[in-house]
């Protein structure tokens, strides 16, 4: 039985599984995270069944089956989401945004953007230009000190980027999505949580034929960024007192993105300039 047992904000995962074939796929997509020793139990234990040789795979966590009938990629893509909604779940005192989160000088700075916008395509291009990646799907925010932990799955890439920031040889591709190793980032992962320095609200189009930066009122932002906040019901006022203190503590700017080499200049250019 093979097994990888992490830390996600400061919570203990256990992932278990009997195939072979998922080592190379477990490994890509959670070694970001801090591996962890402690005999304790288990926050979310997983353990993953194959039904039919290694070509379908069931799901079970906490000793419940929650998926059937997986695929390879079906059920890294499953494993993944269960883990964010789970930590969700476990640390209702943070403030979970659906974001990429990058780091440079000690600081955060959050790329909001639904689903589809190019925010884990600009993150990967950010770390070639000296930031750091704290995550790619989820920024979990202390609503006290406004200090970001660190949630390093793999960068996940719906699409291959321009040939400006080129994928790594040991990079895993599914027919879902291209993931990029930890270990294969052009820097280490930020490990350590950190305040946020800037929000940027991420909006790709091809009409756009060079990126543009615009300043947001806090009352802007804070209208933005509030459809990101995933688990807003957990908090007091429904989580717009801490949206409205994030957007109204940091420099906020909308950024229609263009080609992603003159976006990553762009972009870096201005979180280095403050």
């Amino acid at each position: 039985m093979n097994q990888s047992r992490f830390s996600v904000v400061e919570r203990v995962v256990d992932v278990a599984w009997e195939a072979d074939c998922l080592y190379p796929m477990i490994c890509a997509a959670f070694d970001g995270f801090e591996p962890c020793a402690s005999s304790q139990p288990a926050a979310l234990s997983y353990r993953i069944v194959s039904e039919s040789g290694d070509a379908c795979f069931s799901l079970v966590r906490n000793g419940a089956v929650i998926n059937r009938g997986l695929d390879a990629s079906q059920l890294l893509f499953a494993l993944q989401q269960d883990i964010v909604v789970g930590i969700q779940c476990l640390r209702p005192d943070l403030v979970f945004v659906h974001a990429a989160v990058v780091q440079r000088g000690g600081r955060a700075f959050v790329l909001a953007a639904p689903s589809g916008s190019g925010k884990s395509t600009l993150c990967w291009a950010m770390l070639h230009h000296g930031f750091r990646l704290m995550s790619d799907e989820l920024a979990p925010v202390d609503p006290a000190t406004l200090r970001i932990k660190p949630f390093p799955l793999a960068v996940t890439l719906k699409a291959r980027p321009p040939y400006c920031c080129p994928l790594p040889a040991s990079t895993l591709t599914t027919h879902r999505s291209h993931y990029v190793p930890i270990d294969a980032l052009p820097s280490a992962p930020a490990t350590e949580s950190a305040p946020i320095g800037a929000i940027l609200f991420v909006d790709y189009a091809s009409s756009h034929s060079v990126p543009a930066l615009r300043k947001l009122s806090a009352a802007e932002a804070a209208s933005r960024l509030y459809p990101n906040v995933l688990n807003a019901l957990a908090h007091h006022s429904m989580g717009l007192d801490d949206v409205i203190r994030m957007t109204g503590s940091v420099p906020c700017w909308y950024l229609a993105s263009a080609a992603l080499e003159e976006t990553a200049q762009e972009v870096t250019g201005l979180l280095c300039a403050f």
